[in-house]
């Protein structure tokens, strides 16, 4: 469904799928077959399992490429909201101005293996503490495509719309982590380290292999959690981890 101005609502945590047709290294890849759906329909229904969350919105651009990407999530029965290609900052604070929740989730499209329990366990962990975002990428231990970052709204409308430096609008929450001593952000840590572990999609192979193991699962993708990913990819972890940190 398209997302309108008149649809405001004011959930306390929606989360922001953030995905576009183009892409430098596989173009088309969030729209690309893995058994029998768009890639993105796995993301997706993922986060359709987070008990957490409120609303789900994806977050494409007004390109026309990205009308593809649009008709998707209007045929999944989500919200759709387009906006500016490269700013990607712009197009969340649209998102947002538009359903003002208190804080969000974001989530990228190339994730098709995301662990909806992250979700649940960061918006957990962000209502407990007072702090300005709970992530697991500040200090990454957990492997890509799980990376998962709630966002207090109020602190990221205020200073994303002061950015000026292309990457900072592009990649919404470097400045945050840059500048880390500025805002109090807690960082959610693996048991051990799989930094070096991806588990996202960027390049066609690693789609072509996903595609010959969702052949073969016995339950849905989003049933696994993200470290039987780890061990059926044959993906090996760092010895060690790092504790929880937080950071004011």
């Amino acid at each position: 469904m398209k997302f309108e101005k008149e649809d405001r609502e004011h959930p306390e945590v929606i989360a922001i799928l953030q995905a576009r047709f183009s892409s430098k290294r596989f173009p088309g890849k969030v729209l690309s077959d893995l058994n029998g759906r768009p890639m993105l329909h796995w993301t997706l229904e993922s986060l359709r399992r987070a008990r957490e969350l409120k609303k789900i919105i994806l977050a494409t651009s007004w390109e026309r490429d990205d009308d593809a990407v649009a008709g998707f999530g209007e045929r999944e029965g989500v919200s759709v909201f387009r906006g500016p290609l490269e700013d990607v900052a712009a197009r969340f604070r649209g998102v947002l101005e538009r359903c003002p929740a208190e804080y969000f989730v974001r989530v990228n499209g190339d994730s098709p293996l995301l662990d909806y329990r992250l979700v649940d366990l960061l918006v957990r962990e962000f209502r407990r503490r007072e702090v300005d975002i709970v992530t697991n990428v500040l200090r990454r231990s957990f492997p890509k495509g799980e990376s998962v970052e709630v966002v207090r709204t109020r602190v990221f409308v205020e200073w994303s719309a002061q950015w000026t430096e292309k990457e900072d609008k592009e990649h919404v929450t470097r400045y945050f982590y840059r500048h880390a001593g500025r805002f109090r952000i807690h960082n959610i840590a693996a048991p051990a380290d799989f930094s070096s572990c991806d588990l996202s999609v960027d390049r066609e192979e690693q789609l072509e292999r996903l595609r010959k193991i969702f052949t073969s699962l016995e339950r849905e993708p989003w049933e696994y959690g993200w470290e039987y990913w780890v061990k059926r990819m044959g993906l090996e972890r760092r010895d060690g981890g790092e504790e929880e940190e937080e950071k004011k």
